[in-house]
């Protein structure tokens, strides 16, 4: 496989996995269904700031999470 494809494809997971961090920032760790569609409905498809008293309250909707803050230190071109 051509480099270039290797790169775009590793820019493009990249990528994905800063978008998965900051689109799960808000619902994240639920461990009750129900609790979780109770404050997010049944289908989550924008950014969402974390409901009061749960895990990373206090942060904003698209913000990293701790994966996210990782993942800036395994390129060093986003530093």
């Amino acid at each position: 496989m051509p480099n270039k494809i290797i790169q775009a494809r590793a820019c493009g997971a990249i990528m994905g996995a800063f978008i998965g961090d900051a689109l799960a920032l808000g619902p994240h760790w639920y461990y009750n269904l129900a609790e979780l569609r109770r404050d997010y409905g049944e289908w989550i498809n924008d950014y969402t700031d974390p409901k009061p008293g749960r895990y990373h309250d206090g942060v904003k909707a698209g913000q990293l999470s701790q994966a996210g803050f990782i993942l800036t230190l395994m390129i060093p071109w986003f530093r």
